[in-house]
């Protein structure tokens, strides 16, 4: 779950909490390990695939599921088919508050110039030396001289 919880004042007056919820693996094939704040291991596939809403005075909760396209969430809801609502049935008023998710907006420049500098330095390493691509190391966090692209 995101850690940032966001409050809603509903066109009736309710207080209700919006909180984004993840999917996530360490198996998703062809695809780097990063490090996901609130996970040990990290994670290399993540969608937001959920939102959730909790009434802040009965503690009524529903789940909400925003990318119907996500595998992990389609098992989920074939598990738990009454657990899930699609994204069309949450109320309007509470729609219109929903937002992308902060830590996804900030991570995501940052890792698409870690892959452009990731596939750069590979293809120089693979023709300079004759190296595979599994001889290039690099991390969203330690870019190298391809920082400047930032």
């Amino acid at each position: 779950m995101d850690p940032d919880p966001y409050l809603v004042i509903t066109d009736d007056g309710k207080l209700v909490w919006i909180v984004d919820g993840y999917t996530t693996s360490l198996s998703y094939p062809y695809s780097a390990t990063l490090p996901v704040t609130g996970l040990d291991e990290g994670a290399n596939y993540i969608r937001n695939a959920v939102k959730a809403t909790v009434d802040a005075y009965t503690g009524e909760t529903s789940l909400y599921v925003f990318d119907a396209s996500d595998p992990i969430i389609q098992v989920f809801e074939n598990v738990f088919p009454k657990l899930f609502r699609p994204a069309s049935e949450m109320p309007p008023d509470l729609r219109r508050h929903t937002r992308y998710p902060e830590g996804f907006f900030a991570r995501r420049p940052r890792l698409t110039v870690f892959f452009i500098c990731a596939i750069r330095r590979c293809s120089t390493t693979r023709k300079t030396y004759g190296r595979s691509r599994t001889a290039c190391s690099a991390s969203p966090d330690n870019l190298g001289p391809c920082s400047r692209l930032t």
